[in-house]
């Protein structure tokens, strides 16, 4: 729904952010809107949607209730050509919903209530449709529910053991804010490959007004981290035979990818921003 600055200060919305509501503030937001657009959506929802309009192949791990909202919303996922089989929950949580209010200046302010979201867990995750993705991609608002954790880490031991690559988006600052530590140890410890960040996000993720400096900085600690876990990886999954996986030195040798380059010798998981990408290319 658009509106003006007046009204988020009057609901105590913060700006800008994806505020965490319960159900009862959800009725209390959506008896305040006016007429708006309701639509499926989430973030990695619409990613798996985009790529299927697109022409690609996407499969969605996500849950919803046996309500109506969670019967729309597997409707149009389907619809848009996107393998969604996750079952549903029977009972509450209902459905998760959130109310987008839109002001003049193109900022969005989410009001989300998870309801249904926080019971995904790893029993969601199908492991031949991961082992089957190129990517595995998820939000970084997924990292709230502890359930969804154990889930996530599970589909990144699916795409590692399968040489597949799991991304993730550092959603909003304010969930970067909430687990800075645990996002770095996952681009770190080579949990995550691809990281998608604006400017804001990735300021909050360094915790610096000059993103670019301490990127480079940080650059050589996190190359040896994802070195270091290929390198386990292939161990354990490639070379359990004698000799197999190792190289003249006896030290064992990093991955290949699909095309032949070496995944030790490729920046580990980084930030992706339009507005610096060429920058930071330099820089390495």
């Amino acid at each position: 729904m658009r509106c003006d600055d007046a009204f988020l200060v009057h609901n105590g919305i913060i700006k800008s952010a994806m505020n965490l509501i319960d159900a009862e503030r959800a009725e209390l937001l959506y008896s305040r809107m006016g007429p708006a657009l309701e639509a499926s959506g989430g973030s990695a929802g619409n990613t798996a949607a985009g790529v299927a309009s697109l022409g690609g192949r996407a499969a969605y791990f996500g849950k919803v209730a046996n309500d109506q909202l969670g019967e729309i919303f597997t409707h149009d996922i389907r619809a848009q050509g996107v393998h969604f089989e996750t079952k549903p929950l029977a009972d509450l949580p209902p459905t998760a919903r959130s109310m987008i209010f839109v002001t003049d200046d193109g900022e969005r302010s989410m009001n989300t209530y998870l309801g249904a979201c926080v019971e995904l867990g790893p029993e969601d995750v199908e492991p031949s449709v991961v082992a089957d993705a190129a990517v595995t991609y998820f939000e970084g608002y997924l990292w709230d529910p502890p359930l969804a954790k154990d889930a996530i880490r599970e589909c990144a031991r699916i795409a590692h053991e399968h040489g597949r690559e799991v991304a993730m988006t550092l959603s909003d600052s304010f969930c970067v804010h909430r687990y800075r530590a645990e996002f770095l140890d996952l681009m770190r410890s080579g949990t995550v490959d691809i990281v998608f960040a604006n400017r804001a996000e990735a300021l909050a993720l360094y915790e610096t007004e000059d993103f670019r400096t301490s990127a480079v900085d940080d650059l050589q600690g996190l190359q040896a981290g994802r070195c270091d876990a290929e390198r386990r990886r292939f161990d354990r999954h490639q070379g359990r035979r004698a000799g197999q996986g190792r190289g003249n030195d006896g030290q064992p040798r990093c991955r290949h990818d699909r095309r032949g380059r070496s995944l030790c010798r490729r920046l580990p998981a980084w930030l992706h921003d339009r507005a610096d990408i060429g920058r930071l290319r330099q820089a390495r």
